[in-house]
C-alpha cells in the first residue's frame, strides 16, 4: 500500500464506535488502525478494557510497522494517585477540583465524596505510607452507590428533586 498522505477524515476527526457486545467494535478498530498506519501517520491505540491490542503487535510487525501498546493503567489517569506527593494535600486538592469540575456539587454531595475518598485512602493504607496501590474514582462511585441509607431524605420526597 502506498504511504501517501492520509485523508483528513482519518487524521483530524475523532471517531466514536458504539455497538453491543460481539458486534465487531474491536475488529473494526484493529483493521482501521492497521490500514491507517499503513498509509503513514503515527497512530495511538488505547484500550481501557481488554488486552486485545496485544494481538495487534504481530499484525503490525508483519507489515514492518512499529506499534507500542501502552496499558491504560500506565497512563496515570487516576486523580486519586498521589504518587510521591503528600496524600493529604493531594486529596484535598483533588477533591476541590472535582467539586468545582462537577458544576459546584451540593454541600452534602461534596461532603460524601470527601468522606468516601478518605475512607478509601485509609482502607488502602495510603495514609500509613502504602504507595503501590491507589483507590480510583470508580471505587468511590461504587462505595457511594452501594451504601445503604445515604440519600433517604431525597428518596422520601421525590417531588422535591
Amino acid at each position: 500500500m502506498e504511504k501517501s498522505g492520509c485523508p483528513n477524515i482519518f487524521s483530524g476527526t475523532p471517531w466514536l464506535i458504539v455497538a453491543g457486545t460481539g458486534h465487531g467494535k474491536s475488529v473494526l478498530g484493529a483493521n482501521l488502525s492497521l490500514g491507517l498506519a499503513q498509509r503513514g501517520p503515527k497512530t495511538w491505540q488505547l484500550s481501557f478494557y481488554k488486552k486485545d491490542l496485544l494481538g495487534q503487535l504481530p499484525r503490525f510487525q508483519r507489515e514492518g510497522l512499529e506499534l507500542v501498546v501502552l496499558p491504560a493503567e500506565d497512563l496515570k489517569l487516576n486523580p486519586l494517585d498521589a504518587g510521591e506527593n503528600d496524600p493529604r494535600t493531594h486529596l484535598t486538592s483533588v477533591m476541590s477540583r472535582l467539586a468545582r469540575g462537577l458544576d459546584e456539587l451540593p454541600p452534602r454531595a461534596e461532603l460524601l465524596l470527601r468522606a468516601f475518598c478518605h475512607e478509601l485512602y485509609r482502607g488502602f493504607g495510603v495514609f500509613d505510607g502504602q504507595r503501590e496501590r491507589w483507590p480510583t474514582l470508580f471505587r468511590v462511585y461504587e462505595k457511594i452507590r452501594t451504601r445503604k441509607g445515604l440519600n433517604v431524605p431525597a428518596r422520601a420526597f421525590p417531588e422535591m428533586m
